[in-house]
């Protein structure tokens, strides 16, 4: 995979509205195990956010040191097709208070200063409030991934 020195996240709703605080996770296939989850910050109020190479290569390598055994690939042996998704919340918080005793990774600790505050912020996102079918994608040449969500109708999962 070749990555731009930014990929570009911008997020419509037909129904419109703020569409801050959405979390979308690339699912990145490099290797013969597992695959690599990739999270985009959180979007701005016009749906749009961004992640830098330097960003993502650190997500990437972050996951050697979650469990090196579970991974293998790297950043160039990538496909360039990826499953783009919105992320969810639940498993987090279900395994919250185990999550909350792990170090922060490498790359992480540039990040945040905490492992609470990485769990605050991924479970604040705004993702219940919307649903989103996971596509396949690849980054297009001008580094800008167009996705669409729907709005639930006051249903919370």
């Amino acid at each position: 995979m070749t990555l731009p020195p930014i990929i570009h996240l911008k997020v419509d709703c037909p129904k419109g509205g703020d569409l801050s605080g959405l979390i979308f996770q690339l699912r990145v296939t490099s290797g013969t195990k597992n695959p690599y989850y990739i999270y985009f910050p959180k979007t701005g109020v016009d749906g749009t956010t961004q992640i830098t190479s330097e960003d993502f290569r650190g997500q990437f390598t972050d996951h050697y040191e979650m469990g090196f055994m579970d991974y293998n690939g790297t950043v160039e042996t990538a496909g360039d097709v990826f499953g783009v998704e919105l992320y969810d919340p639940r498993q987090m918080e279900k395994q919250k208070e185990t999550l909350s005793h792990w170090p922060l990774l490498k790359h992480e600790r540039k990040l945040w200063k905490s492992r609470q505050e990485f769990i605050e912020y991924f479970l604040s996102c705004r993702n219940r409030e919307f649903y989103f079918f996971e596509q396949s994608a690849r980054i297009p040449t001008d580094g800008v991934i167009h996705l669409t969500v729907g709005r639930r109708n006051g249903v919370t999962p």
